[in-house]
């Protein structure tokens, strides 16, 4: 919380808003943090509309900021792939061999 009040208070803001919820939890490095953060901002300011109704919440499932909170699709790799990244090991490693 310390880090959006922060980011919330340079921007000026005196109440909570959407908008700069949306875009402070979009400065988290993985999809799961970003959802923190957001959750994190909605029950926040959930308690403080109680007193102030100029707070904004933001829906819990980011209405706007959908694609910023989905995991990216993986890689599968392939068999030829997967054989190129077998060779590669040093030939000095002690681990042992997997392709036996």
């Amino acid at each position: 919380m310390k880090s959006f009040t922060a980011f919330a208070e340079a921007h000026g803001d005196e109440y909570v808003q959407v908008a700069r919820v949306l875009e402070w939890a979009t400065l988290a490095p993985s999809p799961k943090q970003r959802r923190n953060r957001l959750l994190t901002v909605r029950r926040f300011a959930q308690a403080v509309a109680a007193e102030d109704r100029r707070h904004e919440i933001p829906a819990a499932d980011a209405p706007g900021g959908r694609g910023l909170f989905e995991r990216r699709i993986p890689h599968i790799y392939t068999a030829d792939e997967i054989a190129a990244l077998s060779v590669r090991r040093p030939a000095s490693s002690h681990l042992p061999r997997s392709d036996r």
